[in-house]
């Protein structure tokens, strides 16, 4: 009987095709599809692509889209600020405005009527 490295190659499988495995300690055959069939596929998705899954119940592994102002750069998920590019500007600040703040990596809002606590005036000096 000749060993594996002494029979010749094959440069095509086919699901058909059989080899042989042990099976309680008998050798027997089986197909490839078969032998294949409860192992996962290869992922083939192009890169910079989120996988994740968006539909319910079981199943594979789903392209994400990302929205705006998301981006996937050096394999994590990061916000580019292209979400509020839109914005209309604000030409004047009024105490009642709020601005995004994070506090110990908490996003939260700041009145900005709360940022004059911040200073303190000085001798002959009225923070208005």
């Amino acid at each position: 009987m000749p060993t594996i490295p002494q029979l010749t190659p094959a440069t095509v499988v086919n699901p058909t095709d059989e080899v042989p495995i042990s099976q309680n300690g008998s050798l027997v055959s089986t197909t490839v599809n078969l032998l294949l069939g409860t192992t996962q596929g290869a992922i083939s998705t192009a890169t910079g692509t989120l996988l994740g899954r968006v539909s319910l119940g079981a199943g594979g592994p789903e392209p994400v889209t990302l929205g705006v102002g998301v981006e996937l750069a050096g394999g994590a998920l990061r916000a580019n600020g292209t979400d509020h590019a839109g914005f209309v500007p604000q030409t004047v600040l009024q105490g009642t405005d709020q601005a995004v703040i994070s506090s110990g990596g908490t996003p939260m809002l700041l009145q900005l009527s709360l940022l004059r606590g911040l200073f303190s005036a000085g001798a002959n000096i009225a923070i208005d």
